[in-house]
């Protein structure tokens, strides 16, 4: 499996999963690079004077994210990125963005589309999908726990909701599977934050020696800084 030279690995999963505290944890720890769209958007927003939520993900394009990007491969080879709302419903995404909505829509939605794809294939940029899951019980007693600490209205708390969001997700994540160069799966269920890390660096790590040997035909130290 051959992969250009410099790679995105996208972090996807259902709400309460922890993909924000996963990409928390990495930027602590400093030896990668990791960072969430939803960041990114900002920091393009802040750049621009752009201050509503509205006009945030209506002025800044793809093309606008994917500049953004590219910028940040000047000092590195590897970025970790999380999908916020990758497989959410679309209801709970516009509740949670303060935005009112006048028929809600069940629908879900994701966040790599064929555009972006092409986008960073166009830049030399490999698409890794990895996904963060969890048994329906976990995630549900998550966002409810997250909502009584925090007050995000996510969900409805309703274990057949939490089922279908689950489907939805695998179902994205077979899908995207098949448009990258690799993927991989984490399970959280029963773990710290620190051994989910762990497990996510070493299928990182795992990945990335083995497309070093596809491609110098021997094992290299790998620049990835683990």
């Amino acid at each position: 499996m051959n992969m250009n030279t410099k790679r995105i690995i996208f972090v996807g999963g259902a709400a309460s999963v922890g993909k924000t505290s996963l990409i928390n944890n990495l930027k602590q720890r400093g030896t990668v690079t990791a960072v969430e769209k939803s960041d990114i958007y900002k920091d393009l927003g802040k750049k621009r004077n752009i201050s509503s939520i509205e006009e945030l993900f209506s002025k800044i394009t793809e093309e606008d994210y994917v500049n953004y990007i590219t910028e940040i491969f000047s000092t590195t080879d590897t970025l970790i990125l999380g999908l916020h709302y990758a497989f959410q419903p679309q209801k709970d995404t516009l509740l949670f963005l303060g935005i009112n909505q006048g028929e809600e829509s069940e629908s879900y939605k994701c966040s790599i589309s064929d555009n972006l794809i092409e986008m960073f294939n166009e830049r030399g940029i490999s698409l890794v999908s990895a996904i963060l899951t969890a048994n329906p019980d976990t995630l549900l007693n998550r966002a409810i726990n997250r909502n009584k600490l925090t007050g995000q209205p996510i969900r409805n708390f309703i274990l057949e909701d939490t089922i279908r969001e689950l489907e939805a997700e695998h179902q994205f994540f077979e899908e995207i599977s098949l448009r990258s160069q690799a993927n991989f799966v984490v399970k959280v269920d029963e773990k710290s934050l620190d051994v989910v890390c762990n497990e996510f660096l070493s299928e990182v790590r795992t990945l990335i020696t083995s497309n070093d040997k596809n491609i110098l035909g021997e094992e290299q130290p790998s620049n990835f800084g683990l």
